[in-house]
């Protein structure tokens, strides 16, 4: 009997008792009053006797019926709900994808249920009366099963992964104690996860494929930014060795000729055209700048940056200011990416938005950087912008992107227009190929 219900049983017999006792006591001395108050001799008191007799043996009898009615109605319910119970258990346990199994102190088991048998072509109960390690089907499940039993056994729980039949388990192993809290035993409750652990084997190997896609993006964006870094060194070298000397040698030979012109409107004309010399080996030098901007591999970001606002404002006529934040090492690659950004939100701050203020800030943000271009120029509409009708905004989300980063923009006619990009540097860092 569980312990709770000898409690629980024990509990009323005691109130019954109790409740007997005082009934009994006070019936005694209330009937023996009236008899004596009412008898006139003694054959009547004799009968009265009698009858109050009879009348203590119905009384005691109707009041053990209901007791043992009412006992008897308690047990039928504790009964229906423990039938309740078990059925409950059964079908749950017929139904889940496991195997609960008990076995004794010599670990020879007494029970074996659940849905997980019918999975492995095997029958209720089917197992019980051999050991334990019977049941495990390779000598390394036999060793798993052994161990974690006696650790049962000492009173420890255990777990093991097992896999046999084509399914995978994830199983544990309790131990199983009396009322008093002795262990008589061990309960054992393997659920199958087999297609968990096919999820899982999935799962991992998405990873793994969308590991090697970003590996092969990363490798994309570094062949792409050394391309185009290459083709920006081609061109400005072109264009530092040949035109810019070419202008040079322009130039010189235009102050050679002024010293020998003597009309005064052949001389404004030379003028002119060493005035247009000079502004043109200006613009090319700017251009490789732009091509090439040796501080940015040097000095770094928010030097180059910083350059760049100088040009660009003594051209576009606007004032400026950078805020560069960053603390951390920013690879080569990462560099050119961020800058090539910035460098397009600059130039289309001055030349399209007519901005008389720029405002650049580069921050350590997620592990990666994020630059922040802000102008206070003529806003209008991302959304009826991009893509395909700005060239230049789709090209600041493309390298954004191919980099593993993203890029914003948010404008607005009162307010002007922000770009806020970012990109992360351990993904981008150069490594061999």
């Amino acid at each position: 009997m569980p312990r709770h219900v000898a409690k629980r049983t024990w509990l009323l017999s005691l109130r019954v008792v109790a409740l007997y006792a005082t009934f009994s006591i006070i019936w005694i001395r209330v009937s023996d009053h009236f008899v004596s108050s009412i008898a006139d001799d003694v054959r009547q008191l004799t009968w009265l006797q009698t009858m109050k007799g009879w009348l203590w043996i119905l009384l005691t009898s109707i009041f053990l019926y209901a007791v043992v009615a009412r006992a008897l109605d308690s047990h039928r319910r504790d009964s229906q709900g423990l039938s309740r119970r078990d059925a409950q258990l059964d079908l749950v346990m017929r139904q889940v994808p496991a195997i609960l199994w008990v076995a004794d102190k010599d670990l020879i088991i007494t029970s074996m249920m659940g849905g997980g048998l019918k999975a492995i072509g095997r029958s209720e109960n089917e197992g019980v009366g051999s050991h334990v390690s019977d049941r495990a089907a390779t000598p390394q499940l036999k060793a798993q099963v052994m161990e974690s039993a006696e650790q049962a056994l000492s009173g420890q729980d255990a777990a093991y992964f097992a896999e046999f039949d084509g399914h995978a388990y994830e199983a544990a192993i309790a131990p199983l104690r009396s009322e008093e809290g002795d262990i008589i035993g061990v309960v054992g409750l393997a659920v199958d996860s087999t297609e968990e652990k096919r999820v899982e084997r999935e799962l991992i190997g998405s990873i793994e494929d969308l590991e090697r896609s970003n590996e092969q993006r990363n490798r994309l964006v570094r062949h792409l930014v050394r391309a185009e870094q290459e083709e920006r060194d081609r061109i400005a070298t072109g264009i530092h060795d040949d035109s810019i000397q070419v202008m040079t040698s322009a130039g010189m030979a235009i102050d050679l000729l002024l010293t020998k012109l003597e009309d005064p409107s052949s001389v404004e004309i030379a003028q002119r055209a060493r005035r247009f010399t000079i502004d043109a080996i200006r613009r090319l030098r700017n251009l490789v700048f732009e091509l090439r901007p040796v501080e940015l591999e040097q000095d770094g970001l928010g030097t180059a940056l910083r350059l760049l606002l100088e040009r660009a404002g003594s051209e576009g006529g606007f004032a400026y200011d950078i805020e560069d934040h960053v603390k951390s090492e920013v690879p080569v690659d990462v560099r050119r990416i961020l800058y090539g950004i910035a460098q397009e939100a600059i130039s289309n701050a001055g030349k399209h938005a007519r901005a008389s203020r720029v405002d650049v800030c580069l921050e350590d943000a997620d592990g990666g950087i994020r630059v922040i271009v802000s102008d206070d120029g003529r806003g209008f509409d991302p959304q009826l912008q991009m893509p395909g009708h700005h060239f230049g905004l789709e090209n600041m989300q493309e390298r954004a992107e191919l980099a593993g980063g993203w890029c914003r923009v948010s404008s607005d006619a009162r307010t002007g227009t922000r770009v806020e990009f970012w990109a992360p540097t351990q993904a981008a860092e150069l490594k061999a190929s």
